[in-house]
């Protein structure tokens, strides 16, 4: 857990001390009422508003730094996180795929990626819930939950703003104003984000289409919300929200993997050794992971709105509660795919969706022995995408006249241009050349796309039974159905005929383009408050991930077959605990995992155009011990620990052979993205002024061991391990509503690899560093 308060001013008594040292309870809504953290038997990390600004965290993929067992990776931009909870997770940039851990902001699940990129603002606190979450979330929670409370109207006028400037150009603003309208029947509140900021990657490369600099990030977002009130017994809550991010696409780092004289795949692939090529002969030789060489276009664009309307309803000793909501996003992405000047892969993606949200839950008193709530939901979500690769483009020409079997000399006088004169048959008979990737593609442009519809309902409940006033049982159950209607396409326009030729056609290779599932999830814990200060919990829980279908460009059979559900049944013990009066809190938990037809991602690369599948690994076992501590050991001091040992392994898994593909059998290896030991820790210092100013002080550090990114648990792929250490000081004058402060992050400027992307088929990696030393100014303000 990270810090949350820091301790009263000194100069009291002994005794009063202590008090002043406790730390302060925890409210959370992890179990869709109020309570206290450290009375709710599931493992969860709360990170309050203000920690947020102060640590940097402005969308989603910022918090897996400061959350143990989290992993979230951006392979392919912010707009599309990919998020594992304890190894639990699915590294697929499809968007019509969703992860398996719950996004829901105010109470909305999120389905779509880039929807959650605009709305982490104006935050109350963010709780990240570890561990399957069938029953009260349902939909997609086998690694668990992750629950965005924002500010809301209050009773009297407040107003808060914090802005930041550093390095890169980096700007974010953030703030809100709220308070009473119309007397205590209502009031509003509206707040916003403005964050951008130039480009971490340079491109040396000015012959072509892409900016001077790359990565950089510009996008906005709103939030307007009305409370109503109009009897003491019903209060309804409306809210509009929007938001727009127009920035260049995310670029890697090229690696080539091919031996300049073979063209065979270099063994071992030197990283960023400069040697190895890719099929048109570049090589990133300059040695600095934020300088490339990019020449296609790089673009992502993102419009978002949305609405919510809650309603609560007092019936007495019960309350009804109703969440309406309705989101819709487009994207637009085009983006170097071969991280070079030479264009052969450049992608587009343009997902369009919309989804429509209900749920009605009633919830029985709460002072009662026996306690229980009960619901339904609906959800829909309509998306149309089209995509393309568009291959080779600027080298057809001498692709075809190598293909056509010219000697070298008259390759090199035929038309079409490499970059530094590279001529493809690499000075090598033809024989030797057409070892080279290059020759393995025709001249083409592959397009495809897909309309997706996803229906699905649910009933659910959860009861509490106080067997003695020290022990609860807790039951729950939830039953869902989901239908999924999938129309696709996928085409090669060859050149230079423009001659259309279908791929795999859904409807032809399935005669069916539907699917259904249903499910049964539940969840049963045994808490008991040992003392008023221990409070010991076990669990059994199960939740499932739906399937679906595969929503890349498809290119085989195999690819077009739907995937099934997936389950994961958790065991699952942990203790909370505030020792030393208070002024330190302990938690810790051990699981295990026993999931079954896990739905993973793996790109085949067998000798054409690399094939995404989406297939079902029959078994895989995790295990883990996760440890979270927060003290204050002496006045104005407060530290905070968090540790996550983890090991994974696939217990059944082969990939059966297909076409130009042997069998694959992964048994036994790591799951994707599971590091075995990732740690965070931070401490605040508060200096008291003579004055009535306050001083504060402050460090994080996160590390995380290195981790594979493929089942396969290929070495070359796999990301760094790596320490990063932040710093910020902040002043607040005597009797001030401002603060004042300096912040740095990565302070060390630690490089390292973040995620990689295995295109072997093309002769490249991507290889994604993650951002250098940031530094810079921030100011707060609170009324």
């Amino acid at each position: 857990m990270m810090p949350l308060a820091l301790a009263q001013e000194a100069g009291e008594d002994a005794d009063e001390q202590e008090t002043s040292r406790a730390l302060p309870t925890v409210t959370v809504t992890a179990q869709r009422t109020e309570e206290s953290l450290q009375s709710v038997p599931i493992a969860i990390t709360a990170v309050g508003g203000e920690q947020m600004q102060d640590l940097g965290i402005t969308n989603v993929d910022d918090l897996a730094l400061h959350s143990p067992g989290v992993n979230i990776k951006t392979d392919f931009g912010a707009a599309n996180p990919n998020i594992f909870i304890r190894g639990v997770g699915i590294s697929d940039f499809n968007a019509n795929v969703t992860g398996a851990v719950g996004v829901y902001i105010d109470e909305v699940y999120t389905a779509s990626p880039a929807a959650q990129l605009f709305q982490f603002f104006d935050a109350e606190r963010v709780e990240i819930l570890r561990g399957p979450q069938g029953t009260l979330y349902g939909r997609n929670t086998t690694a668990g939950a992750l629950n965005f409370v924002s500010r809301k109207p209050t009773d009297e006028i407040s107003a808060n703003l914090y802005a930041e400037y550093g390095n890169y150009n980096a700007l974010t603003v953030e703030g809100g104003i709220g308070g009473p309208i119309a007397g205590d029947k209502l009031k509003g509140r509206i707040s916003g984000i403005l964050a951008q900021r130039d480009g971490t990657l340079d491109n040396t490369y000015q012959g072509g289409q892409a900016p001077s600099e790359l990565n950089d990030r510009s996008s906005w977002g709103l939030r307007g919300q009305l409370e109503f009130t109009p009897s003491e017994t019903v209060n309804f809550l409306g809210s509009l929200y929007t938001g727009s991010s127009d920035a260049s696409a995310l670029q890697s780092q090229h690696r080539g993997l091919l031996d300049p004289v073979t063209f065979a795949l270099c063994m071992p692939v030197p990283t960023q050794s400069g040697i190895c090529i890719d099929p048109l002969g570049y090589t990133d030789a300059d040695g600095d992971s934020f300088k490339g060489q990019y020449d296609a276009p790089s673009k992502e664009t993102i419009d978002f709105w949305g609405a919510t309307l809650k309603a609560d309803i007092d019936l007495g000793d019960y309350t009804l509660t109703s969440v309406t909501a309705y989101q819709d996003v487009d994207r637009h992405t085009i983006f170097d795919g071969d991280q070079s000047p030479n264009s052969f892969l450049v992608p587009i993606h343009d997902p369009e969706s919309n989804q429509f949200s209900e749920e009605i839950r009633l919830v029985s008193p709460t002072d009662k022995r026996f306690r229980w709530i009960a619901g339904a939901f609906y959800f829909e979500e309509d998306l149309n995408f089209n995509g393309s690769f568009d291959l080779f483009r600027t080298v057809r020409p001498a692709i075809e006249a190598a293909a056509a079997g010219l000697t070298p000399d008259q390759l090199a006088m035929s038309p079409g241009g490499f970059v530094n004169g590279y001529n493809p048959l690499g000075g090598a008979d033809l024989a030797t050349a057409l070892g080279n990737p290059i020759f393995a593609f025709p001249s083409q442009v592959v397009e495809y796309g897909y309309d997706q519809t996803v229906e699905t309902w649910a009933l659910f409940g959860q009861s509490y039974l106080d067997l003695t006033d020290d022990l609860t049982l807790t039951l729950g159950l939830r039953y869902s159905e989901e239908d999924r209607t999938f129309d696709s396409f996928s085409q090669t326009v060859e050149r230079p005929a423009d001659i259309i030729i279908p791929l795999v056609q859904t409807s032809a290779a399935l005669g069916n383009n539907e699917t259904s599932f249903d499910d049964l999830s539940y969840r049963a814990a045994l808490e008991w408050q040992a003392t008023d200060d221990i409070f010991l919990y076990g669990s059994i829980s199960q939740a499932s991930k739906s399937g679906g279908f595969n929503g890349a460009v498809l290119l085989a059979q195999a690819q077009a077959t739907p995937f099934d559900d997936e389950t994961l049944t958790a065991y699952e013990a942990g203790i909370k605990s505030d020792l030393l009066d208070g002024t330190l809190r302990l938690n810790a938990t051990a699981f295990y995992y026993d999931y079954e037809d896990l739905q993973v991602y793996i790109l085949v690369n067998s000798g054409g155009l690399p094939q995404q599948v989406l297939t079902n690994a029959a078994a895989a076992e995790v295990s883990g011990i996760e440890l979270e501590a927060l003290a204050q050991p002496i006045d104005n001091l407060q530290l905070s620990l968090g540790v996550a040992l983890l090991d994974s392994e696939f217990k059944d898994f082969e990939v059966p052979a297909s076409v130009g593909i042997a069998l694959q059998d992964f048994t036994g290896n790591s799951l994707p993205y599971s590091p075995e030991v990732s740690i965070n820790a931070a401490a605040n210092y508060r200096i008291d002024l003579s004055n009535g100013g306050e001083i504060r002080l402050g460090g994080d550090l996160a590390y995380q061991d290195r981790a594979f990114v493929d089942p396969g648990n290929t070495p070359r792929l796999a990301t760094d391990d790596y320490t990063l250490l932040g710093l910020h000081a902040t002043y607040r004058p005597p009797a001030s509503n401002w603060e004042f402060g300096i912040w740095g992050r990565n302070v060390t400027d630690e490089e390292y690899v973040a995620y990689t992307v295995d295109l072997s088929d093309f002769g490249v990696d991507y290889v994604q560093f993650g951002d250098p030393a940031t530094y810079g100014v921030s100011l707060r303000f609170n009324y």
